[in-house]
């Protein structure tokens, strides 16, 4: 069966990459030609051989069956190991591509049978072969210059080939060795993976536990804050209202006290209008307009005061309509806007009466009577400033309630603040703790360069063996840090649940407050709206007395009493000066007070910002130490990656142990053949010998009967013609067997002597080829050699198919492809 007409193989399987195929299976599907199917030899007749050279034939076949039972037990051995190296590197695979290894396998050794098939069949050409050149006696004759080198040469190949072989043996026991350790270090490396895989989802879940304790954490800081900041806002608020209020209610109290004012200096004018009636009597009914429209004004008044009575009853409604509070804000800024424009006019209309006092310095006299009325009214502004007094102790108060407020809260302020002191304890160990780690960490990375120095003066297996000893010992450490980092994780949860409680302890407290602010709010709004209420109402009774002051005014341009009631105004100018002064005073004490809040508040505000820093950097601590887990985590993976990548190696180097197994066997094979060749040489050389010994022995026959011959033809005498005619039958006799010896040898040659000559004249003009090819061999140039006995073999298929010449030819290519072998075996 040839080689062309192989079965073809079966599918390789899925999992098996281009390089594993070609490792693996490379001898497998290789298709070249061989050189022994192409010559054809006669077989030769065992009848033909002699006594001896059955023996050599006997023995070489016992040879040849020793070295087949080797060859077969190497290649049991090789076969038994391939198994192991493929159950080895199937652990990973499916069973499909086992079975489809297991396919390739059965279909490989169903080759090597028939490759064995076709060698036996190759050995028995080649025996025949061989008796054919057993009787070359004339060749080896002339060729016994070049035996004698070519047995020196092939006694050192020989030794070559032991050593190469001695080298092969310790070089698969190695492989073996390696094998075994890379196999126990592929067990270790995925248990090593499995553990890491392990550790790295419980770091995950870990982190994403922190992940959202931290943001609960920052939530609740953040919705403290918000808190802190709206108390402080509706505390402005409530203490700019409670403010506004006063200052509204004195400004309502002084326009009362005008207002008896001007009922007085009414009556007065009324008196007088009386003394005047005879010269202005429509002077006196103006003046009777004013004083009904001024009597409207004290029913008003009344009239207010019920109202009031009414808006107490009506506060429940109020606080229903809170929502509007920011609106009626902006209204009472700008109703305090118009107030200003009023105190602005009443500066003005101030400037215009300091004008006229310089025209009424001769009415002074007459002012001197109005100063014991203005005594009078002076008690009554005592009494009105008892009544600020009262209302001044009720704001003290409120302040004493407000300061208890903010020390309870102060104290809870300290609390938190032991409570994130041990927080802060508690990191610095932990940060201690990692910091170690890191340390311990950096000297194990010292330590692994100083250790891979002195690695690389060895070979790479060891290098590979400390690696992975230094690796071990990194993850022990590591699992240590990782197991040491957890219990200190653990620790601070539970202090962060802790914190946590008290902290909704202290939000509860923090909600109480605010609804006791809240309705303090609501308060101040209902202030709020009775200042705007009383405000409209001034405005109203301002817009209803404008006509009466224009008519009065107009009245006073024609009458000189008008000079009287400006005296009575500068006099009341000057209480109102005076009363400004004082409550300017008041408003100074309100205002330092107010300043002392202030000052309090801006101090309880850098408190609360040095907290703030202090929780950003809590925050920002969290947020490195995400960053060292986050490092780590990265180490982790490239540690993760070197392990994939050492195992990637270990799958590379199988795959080239399989390619070293492959390329072995090949040259196990050449091995083979060229000890077979060897001994073949040493047969032909024995049988050389015993050719050259009886060839002596037939020369020395011929001498011998030469001598005697001659030595009847010197003798002469009586017997000279019979022992001439004896001598002459005898030399015919020699003749006659000499050349029946001469037909024997040349009919199994079937050559004449003029194709020897033909022969040798052809090996003479290839011989320079030949010596060239031996010379590209030992030089290193393969390919070149390769190329040339290419042609050789081209030229030799040319040759004709009898004829001696064909087979000298075939001899000494067979000699050239086998160094060319042995010069790549020694080169790989």
């Amino acid at each position: 069966m040839a080689k062309d007409d192989l079965p073809e193989p079966p599918a390789p399987p899925i999992g098996l990459s281009e390089g594993r195929r070609n490792g693996l299976f490379s001898r497998l599907f290789s298709k070249k030609k061989d050189v022994f199917s192409e010559i054809k030899i006669e077989p030769i007749l065992t009848s033909e051989l002699d006594y001896e050279e059955k023996k050599g034939l006997a023995e070489l076949e016992k040879k040849e069956t020793l070295v087949k039972k080797h060859i077969s037990k190497e290649q049991g051995f090789l076969h038994i190991t391939k198994q192991k190296i493929l159950e080895a590197t199937g652990r990973v695979k499916s069973e499909r591509d086992v079975d489809k290894i297991k396919e390739l396998l059965k279909h490989k050794t169903l080759i090597i049978d028939q490759k064995e098939k076709r060698v036996n069949e190759i050995k028995a050409l080649l025996k025949r072969q061989e008796q054919t050149y057993f009787l070359s006696n004339i060749q080896l004759s002339k060729d016994k210059k070049d035996a004698h080198a070519n047995l020196k040469k092939l006694q050192e190949s020989e030794k070559k080939l032991i050593k190469k072989d001695l080298l092969v043996t310790q070089r698969y026991a190695h492989i073996k060795k390696h094998e075994q350790e890379l196999e126990e270090k592929a067990e270790k490396l995925h248990n090593w993976e499995h553990n890491l895989v392990k550790e790295r989802k419980e770091l995950n879940e870990a982190n994403e536990l922190l992940k959202k304790e931290e943001d609960s954490i920052v939530k609740k800081i953040d919705y403290y804050i918000s808190l802190m900041k709206k108390v402080h806002a509706e505390e402005l608020k409530t203490k700019k209202l409670a403010i506004k209020a006063v200052n509204m209610e004195k400004k309502y109290q002084r326009l009362l006290e005008e207002e008896q004012k001007m009922n007085t200096i009414r009556q007065e004018l009324a008196q007088k209008e009386k003394i005047l009636q005879s010269r202005e009597q429509n002077v006196m009914a103006a003046e009777q307009d004013v004083a009904d429209s001024r009597k409207k004004l004290t029913r008003e008044q009344n009239a207010l005061i019920g109202k009031v009575a009414e808006l107490e009853t009506v506060k429940q409604e109020i606080d229903i309509k809170q929502r509007n509070l920011s609106k009626h804000s902006k209204e009472i800024n700008e109703k305090a806007a118009n107030l200003t424009e009023l105190d602005n006019k009443l500066s003005l209309k101030s400037a215009g009466i300091d004008r006229k006092t310089q025209q009424l310095w001769d009415e002074e006299q007459k002012l001197s009577q109005l100063k014991e009325e203005i005594n009078e009214k002076n008690a009554q502004l005592k009494s009105s400033e008892k009544n600020l007094l009262k209302q001044q102790e009720e704001i003290k108060e409120d302040k004493r309630l407000l300061d208890k407020e903010q020390n309870a809260i102060i104290l809870k302020v300290a609390k938190l603040e032991k409570t994130e002191k041990e927080y802060e304890l508690k990191e610095r160990q932990f940060t201690k703790m990692s910091k170690e780690m890191n340390e311990k960490i950096a000297k194990a990375e010292k330590l692994e360069q100083k250790y891979q120095q002195l690695l690389t003066e060895e070979q790479k297996l060891k290098i590979i063996k400390s690696e992975l000893a230094q690796k071990e010992m990194d993850l022990n450490l590591q699992e240590e840090g990782v197991i040491k980092a957890e219990k200190d994780v653990a620790d601070s949860k539970a202090l962060l649940n802790k914190e946590q409680s008290a902290i909704i302890v202290e939000v509860a407290r923090l909600e109480r407050v605010k609804k006791e602010i809240s309705l303090k709010h609501k308060e101040a709004i209902r202030l709020s709206e009775e200042t705007a209420r009383k405000e409209k109402e001034l405005k109203r009774r301002e817009e209803y007395l404008l006509p009466y002051e224009e008519k009065a005014k107009a009245i006073e341009e024609k009458l000189k009493m008008r000079k009287l009631e400006l005296n009575e105004k500068e006099t009341k100018i000057n209480l109102m000066l005076e009363d400004a002064q004082a409550n300017k005073a008041m408003v100074g004490r309100e205002e330092s007070a107010f300043t002392q809040t202030l000052s309090k508040i801006e101090s309880d505000k850098k408190l609360i910002a040095e907290k703030e820093k202090e929780v950003l950097s809590l925050v920002n601590s969290m947020e490195k130490e995400k960053l060292a887990i986050a490092k780590k985590e990265k180490h982790l993976d490239a540690k993760l990656e070197e392990i994939k990548r050492a195992d990637a190696e270990h799958h590379k180097k199988i795959i080239h142990i399989n390619g070293l197994m492959s390329k072995l066997n090949a040259k196990e094979n050449t091995v083979n053949k060229g000890l077979e060749d060897l001994k073949r040489v040493k047969y032909l050389l024995a049988k050389k010998k015993e050719l050259e010994e009886v060839n002596e022995r037939l020369q020395r026959r011929v001498s011998e009967l030469f001598g005697k011959v001659e030595g009847k033809y010197l003798k002469g005498g009586k017997e000279g013609q019979n022992s001439y005619t004896k001598s002459e039958a005898e030399q015919n006799l020699i003749k006659k067997q000499m050349a029946k010896k001469q037909k024997e040898w040349t009919k199994d040659l079937k050559l004449p002597p003029v194709k020897l000559a033909q022969m040798n004249s052809i090996l003479g003009k290839l011989s320079a080829e030949i010596s060239n090819v031996t010379d590209l061999i030992e030089n290193g140039m393969h390919d070149e050699a390769y190329a040339k006995l290419k042609k050789l073999k081209e030229y030799y298929q040319k040759l004709p198919e009898q004829g001696q010449h064909k087979k000298r030819m075939y001899y000494v290519i067979l000699e050239l492809e086998n160094k060319l072998k042995m010069a790549e075996v020694s080169v790989n």
